[in-house]
């Protein structure tokens, strides 16, 4: 694990879930996106390259257009201002594919 990558404060381990923090380099958390079970990001670029890899993404947008810069991939989908519910239900259906 890169000194730059490091689970975010508030992670619990042995919870199935990572959530990670990152002031490296792209290339070192391509190993991560590659083999994520699933993600959940706001509409930046690693949002973009998680959900290339196939995994399944929900990407979520508020200020920005996601008709515009939305994620298109066929296991992603992308909220506007959306409630925890609506994100959870979403990641739900995309990992049921």
């Amino acid at each position: 694990q890169s000194e730059d990558l490091r689970p975010c404060p508030g992670h619990r381990a042995g919870r199935g879930l990572a959530v990670l923090v990152s002031t490296g380099r792209v290339a070192e958390l391509m190993p991560q996106l590659a083999s994520a079970s699933c993600a959940i990001g706001a509409d930046t670029g690693l949002t973009h390259l998680v959900a290339a890899y196939g995994v399944p993404t929900v990407a979520l947008f508020s200020a920005s257009d996601p008709a515009l810069t939305g994620v298109f991939a066929a296991r992603a989908r992308n909220l506007r201002d959306a409630t925890p519910a609506a994100v959870l239900t979403a990641l739900n259906d995309l990992k049921a594919l």
